[in-house]
């Protein structure tokens, strides 16, 4: 951290139509409810990242956690995308003592991008937040140490979760304390169902049936209108990959696998930082073509997030971000996007030329 707040340098900026671009892929970040609490500004070389305060959801995020977490995401997706197109970053997080709400400044200069890069940016295209059941065809073991690595690049603990009875009895006991809360019923309400338009939950990406193993169930919403896949399959399902375990008869059991995104620390950096790394995990996660879905919900009541920290982890790290990951049934349709706001909304104060392009694209 540092006192005061960076300036531009007459260096190489970005052109509109690159930062547009890479805004564009940023977006699809995921956020909690898909609030999408995050403000950018432009500066020459630099871009500002901003939580932004309106769309703090008080019930499902009482500690503030959630808004971090899910700028944390944004910040590592908009690393990536500017990558994918020829722009390195360097980033300095929580630049000013002063300002809370500057959450970090990303300093860029022009680097050809990477096979990897451009990977992992069409992984943002490609994720999805799935609460369908999976299938029975467990992740195999070599995916972790990638997922292990891809979180301690950005100084977060992944650790796998057993199913236990300490995860299953913290799952039920949050979704039991927000089921009798008033406010959390009308915020969930407010933003999930079908007529928000740029965020939110829409009820076509919610199954009517809960996504569960018996022992992470998913959050219930407003309204669920998304067929969840029968059990049972066919063979050749043509939406695998080559070399992917294949659809099989039978496929009855979800042996979805549980990784618990986690911090040393329990103040707003290690949030931010858990917030990337989720991000890393997931995308990396995306290229191997399984499916992933965020859980935050037994992590949002504190008396549910300690027994987690203590029941069900070894590493003694505070728990910050639950991901749930497996393959996709047979027969499984592709989920529709969730919507964003618009590039416009999100780029606050730009240089002209780039608000120019955001207006006209928006």
């Amino acid at each position: 951290m540092m006192t005061g707040s960076p300036r531009s340098s007459a260096t190489t900026a970005p052109a509109p139509s690159s930062i547009l671009r890479a805004a564009g892929l940023a977006s699809r970040a995921p956020s909690l409810h898909n609030s999408q609490p995050w403000l950018w500004s432009l500066d020459g070389p630099l871009l500002h990242l901003r939580a932004d305060r309106r769309r703090h959801l008080p019930s499902s995020d009482p500690d503030r956690r959630g808004i971090y977490l899910s700028c944390g995401m944004m910040l590592h997706h908009m690393r990536v995308a500017l990558a994918a197109v020829g722009w390195a970053t360097t980033v300095e997080r929580f630049p000013d003592d002063g300002d809370a709400d500057l959450l970090a400044v990303l300093r860029m200069t022009p680097t050809p991008p990477t096979i990897e890069n451009r990977h992992l940016a069409a992984s943002m295209l490609q994720r999805r937040s799935d609460r369908r059941r999976f299938s029975s065809y467990p992740v195999p073991e070599h995916v972790f140490a990638p997922l292990t690595v891809r979180a301690a690049r950005e100084g977060v603990v992944l650790e796998r979760l057993e199913v236990s009875s300490a995860l299953a009895g913290a799952v039920h006991a949050a979704a039991r304390i927000h089921a009798g809360d008033d406010a959390y019923r009308s915020e969930i309400e407010g933003w999930s169902g079908s007529f928000r338009e740029v965020d939110g939950v829409p009820a076509r990406n919610v199954p009517r049936s809960s996504a569960s193993d018996g022992a992470i169930a998913s959050r219930r919403f407003a309204a669920a209108s998304l067929a969840d896949t029968a059990a049972g399959g066919h063979e050749g399902d043509p939406g695998r990959h080559a070399g992917d375990p294949g659809s099989r008869a039978g496929d009855a059991e979800d042996a979805g696998a549980f990784l618990v995104m986690a911090t040393p620390g329990d103040d707003h950096f290690s949030h931010l930082r858990a917030g990337e790394a989720s991000s890393a995990v997931l995308l990396e996660a995306t290229s191997f073509g399984l499916s992933t879905c965020p859980i935050s919900e037994a992590l949002e009541v504190p008396a549910t997030r300690r027994v987690l920290q203590q029941s069900a982890m070894s590493s003694g790290c505070f728990p910050q971000l639950i991901i749930r990951m497996g393959w996709a049934r047979p027969g499984a349709k592709a989920l529709p996007l969730t919507p964003r706001r618009p590039v416009a909304d999100i780029l606050t104060t730009m240089s002209s030329g780039v608000a120019a392009a955001a207006r006209a694209t928006a």
